[in-house]
């Protein structure tokens, strides 16, 4: 297949899956490159160069499709830039480590995607939706820490743990275990 028509199968409007061992769609989690997004979803709508600012995390270049612009609720006159995805490369292992979405067409092992309502997504995954740095559903594999961001719903404590119910699912974020860039860094 070429660039071109690989990119226009991946911009298709079926779902994409991630798999546990990091496979997104035709991309793979500490295997890919740079140039292999490029030939999976072509030129991207914003890419910045940065870090997480742990200092313990590498520099990436982020690769952003269907983004926009928003405005800080907090500091006037500040603008920033959100995209639907966005695919981050590390400048140590010029492989790509990290990934985040806030679409819907995404779906996780167990069929969890943006949108779905947060118990739904917990009971898929047999994890809580715990609120602790961030509000959301935490899950481990070999490889990779994956987070599912959620948003509203009612926090009660059970024993030590403040868990969430109601809500739904706002965001998913991978980061590979050892050599991510820090997109699930609190």
């Amino acid at each position: 297949m070429s660039c071109v028509s690989s990119a226009r199968a991946a911009r298709s409007s079926g779902p994409i899956a991630i798999s546990r061992s990091g496979e997104i769609g035709s991309l793979t989690i500490n295997r890919s490159t740079a140039s292999a997004i490029l030939g999976a979803w072509g030129s991207p709508n914003y890419t910045y160069t940065g870090n997480v600012g742990s200092g313990i995390h590498p520099d990436f270049i982020e690769f952003g499709y269907a983004c926009h612009r928003v405005h800080s609720r907090y500091e006037t006159g500040v603008t920033g830039v959100t995209c639907a995805m966005s695919f981050f490369v590390s400048q140590r292992t010029h492989l790509l480590e990290s990934f985040t979405t806030t679409s819907p067409r995404l779906r996780l092992f167990g069929g969890v995607h943006v949108g779905m309502a947060a118990n739904v997504a917990s009971a898929r995954e047999h994890k809580p939706d715990t609120v602790g740095c961030l509000q959301g559903i935490y899950l481990y594999t070999p490889d990779l820490f994956v987070f599912v961001s959620t948003r509203g719903g009612h926090a009660h404590f059970v024993g030590q743990s403040q868990l969430v119910s109601g809500g739904s699912v706002s965001e998913i974020s991978i980061d590979q275990t050892h050599l991510g860039v820090g997109v699930n860094a609190c």
